[in-house]
């Protein structure tokens, strides 16, 4: 597991709790230390022959925990996304769990995807 808040000029962003599958990352030491290098956790997963290349998130949103507040400097009342973001490996592994907790105030949430029925005619 790795557990950070992430900031941006000097304002607390998002926590973001990372979860990997023990067998996949044991003995890895770059996914053990708060900074994994270039390419981020992704690029050391493709190092040990699991590359994401499948995602899904489930986004919720809620008024944030007591913890959450303190790290995030909020007020009881701003809500927070809640996204539980999956990756998996061509396997179909999942190879990441993300849970991000993020100001509701400071993001702004945009989806892209096409229709594939629409694409496959009458």
């Amino acid at each position: 597991m790795r557990r950070r808040v992430l900031y941006a000029n000097g304002e607390p962003t998002q926590i973001a709790d990372s979860y990997y599958p023990w067998s996949i990352v044991r003995g890895d030491k770059a996914l053990m230390r708060p900074e994994v290098g270039k390419g981020g956790s992704y690029s050391r997963l493709a190092e040990l022959g699991y590359g994401p290349v499948r995602f899904t998130e489930d986004v919720t949103v809620r008024v944030p925990d007591d913890a959450e507040q303190r790290a995030l400097e909020l007020e009881a009342t701003q809500p927070v996304f809640e996204i539980w973001h999956v990756a998996y490996a061509a396997d179909d592994v999942p190879v990441e769990v993300c849970i991000h907790v993020m100001p509701g105030h400071l993001w702004t949430l945009k989806y892209d995807w096409d229709d594939v029925s629409a694409q496959d005619g009458p």
